[in-house]
């Protein structure tokens, strides 16, 4: 299984995992899983989120192809700048 490391602004509507598993070929696969028992996570994924597999960033975003053991960080924009 993939592991899916949540974003700290994200945690509370992840139970307060910092971490979770899920199966998948490919990013949009592990989202749906994920989705069976978090099913906020098509509304996070809808802003501005990067998403890394194994530590690169992919432009592939959720058709990005996984391993069995991979791991996958979403990243969200930060907002914010000069006043």
């Amino acid at each position: 299984m993939a592991t899916i490391f949540i974003p700290a602004m994200w945690r509370n509507d992840f139970g307060g995992a910092k971490e979770v598993s899920a199966q998948g070929a490919t990013v949009a696969e592990v989202v749906a899983d994920l989705a069976c028992s978090y099913p906020l996570i098509y509304e996070k994924l809808k802003a501005n989120v990067s998403i890394a597999v194994d530590g690169e960033v992919t432009p592939m975003g959720l058709l990005e192809t996984i391993q069995p053991d991979s791991e996958i960080h979403f990243i969200p924009a930060i907002k914010g700048g000069a006043c």
